[in-house]
């Protein structure tokens, strides 16, 4: 397991590499063809999944029956939805508190690229592609490596790079909430082709809104200097007010998609398997030999670093 966990970790290093490296050399490479951000987030897609990809290659791992490549139940699908649904409420809360901490340069250059694009190409950029990509690689390759150590610490690493790789405060914050959301549901439905479509349409729900209107970039911008500007002027006790409320939504919204999670465990019939995986003492214990190696930490060094240097 110890072996296993190392080769994990050199292959997420190496993807992290790839990542950085690979989409920074083909951006001033290609330069000139690369118009749009929304072209370069393609690039950078393939950029995650390329090392990961060759690995299971190489190997002849069973993609399908390892990633767990298979259909379910229509029902299931829209109960991911309602779980989804209540997950963007804590991804709103998140995303205004880390906006008061950080530059919010980074949503605003994607704003401008999503009015400007069309809907096909956002769809596909933005929509698409991350939905398969990431899926593969966090809930497939990442999840399931890890998954041998242990079942809570496979979903807590594989969601804490989920967030790592989106390189900013506020996506990796969230999107840190999304990936154990997501494990959850992975392992309820026994589908990552539910993942995918959860993924899918949380993007969808953020970029489709921006193209299908004519959005006021530069409205937009002043109504959340607006937004930041009255939250920064709080006093202590309207602060606390503020945060009761928004821990209350949270912890209810939580408590709903738990609710959400183990209903779509039930519809797939593998709430025995579900409740055995994450609330019964394991057995054999998991061994976890080797899974914080110098290879993951550097990972997290190298996100860390960037997150803090741009």
């Amino acid at each position: 397991m110890k072996k296993h966990n190392h080769f994990q970790n050199r292959i997420i290093l190496l993807t992290m590499i790839t990542y950085l490296c690979g989409s920074f050399a083909l951006g001033a490479i290609f330069q000139s063809q690369l118009t749009s951000l929304l072209q370069y987030t393609l690039i950078s897609e393939i950029m995650v999944l390329l090392i990961p990809a060759v690995s299971c290659t190489a190997r002849k791992v069973d993609v399908v029956k390892e990633f767990r490549i298979r259909p379910v139940r229509l029902s299931t699908l829209c109960l991911s939805i309602l779980c989804l649904l209540l997950v963007y409420p804590i991804v709103g809360i998140i995303n205004v508190m880390t906006m008061l901490l950080t530059d919010t340069s980074i949503q605003t250059t994607l704003l401008t690229e999503m009015t400007s694009g069309s809907t096909l190409m956002v769809a596909l950029c933005m929509g698409l592609a991350p939905a398969l990509v990431e899926e593969l690689v966090f809930r497939g390759f990442i999840y399931h490596g890890y998954r041998r150590s242990g079942p809570w610490l496979s979903v807590i690493l594989s969601a804490l790079l989920f967030g790592l790789f989106h390189l900013n405060v506020s996506q990796a914050c969230y999107a840190f909430v999304i990936g154990v959301v997501f494990a959850l549901v992975l392992e309820a439905s026994g589908s990552i082709l539910t993942t995918m479509t959860m993924h899918f349409a949380f993007n969808m729900l953020s970029t489709v809104s921006s193209t299908s209107g004519n959005l006021d970039v530069d409205a937009y911008n002043e109504q959340v200097d607006a937004v930041l500007s009255m939250f920064q002027a709080f006093s202590p006790l309207e602060w606390a007010y503020v945060a009761g409320i928004y821990a209350t939504l949270m912890v209810g919204c939580f408590g709903v998609i738990g609710v959400l999670i183990w209903l779509i465990s039930k519809n797939e019939n593998r709430e025995e398997h579900f409740t055995k995986t994450f609330f019964r003492k394991q057995n054999p214990k998991p061994d976890r030999s080797g899974i914080i190696s110098l290879e993951l930490v550097i990972v997290f060094a190298i996100a860390i670093a960037y997150i803090v240097l741009t």
